[in-house]
């Protein structure tokens, strides 16, 4: 999993942000949800044909993402 905070000194839970982001992802047609008890965390559950192309997508995609939505620095 990835856990999505608002800040790094206060660690305070990006639960609205991460509940975005799944979204965002799932529009681009790719799966992940979030858990945790703040619902922060990208809960990330590959199938076992998972291949290094697949990690690739999700990881360009959720580069994309936190980008987009200005998550990311």
């Amino acid at each position: 999993g990835v856990e999505l905070v608002r800040d790094d000194v206060s660690r305070e839970p990006a639960g609205t942000d991460a509940g975005v982001v799944a979204n965002r992802m799932r529009d681009q047609g790719v799966l992940v949800s979030t858990d945790g008890p703040f619902h922060n965390v990208l809960k990330i559950k590959p199938p076992l044909c998972f291949t290094a192309r697949d990690a690739d997508r999700l990881v360009s995609t959720l580069d994309t993402v936190l980008r987009e939505g200005h998550l990311l620095a």
